[in-house]
């Protein structure tokens, strides 16, 4: 993925498999060169998330799509069950890909 590539991540509320996965995906991605950015609220999922999905921007740049589907390829080879999901094409277009992480199952 390109160095600049930012991600923020979101987990289930009050689930410490949840915290543990993100946090492993999290440590290892910075690791990789990305940047993380902590989201400036506080989101939990309240439920109804298996795996992680990956949500980027309909129009962001190509560099961002592809470090994307590279993300959700690489978390797939790694046993998390991930996808990518297509923000709301009405959001402000932005660089950022965002994680959300919910149960293994």
């Amino acid at each position: 993925p390109p160095r600049s590539t930012l991600f923020p991540y979101t987990t289930l509320f009050r689930s410490r498999e949840s915290l543990a996965i993100a946090n492993r995906i999290a440590d290892a991605m910075v690791f990789g060169g990305w940047k993380y950015v902590p989201p400036t609220n506080n989101p939990r999922l309240l439920g109804g998330v298996a795996g992680v999905e990956v949500y980027v921007h309909p129009a962001a740049p190509d560099k961002v799509q592809k470090a994307a589907s590279a993300l959700v390829s690489a978390l797939n080879r790694a046993g998390i069950e991930a996808k990518l999901v297509q923000q709301n094409p009405k959001n402000t277009i932005d660089l950022e890909i965002r994680l959300e992480v919910g149960t293994k199952e």
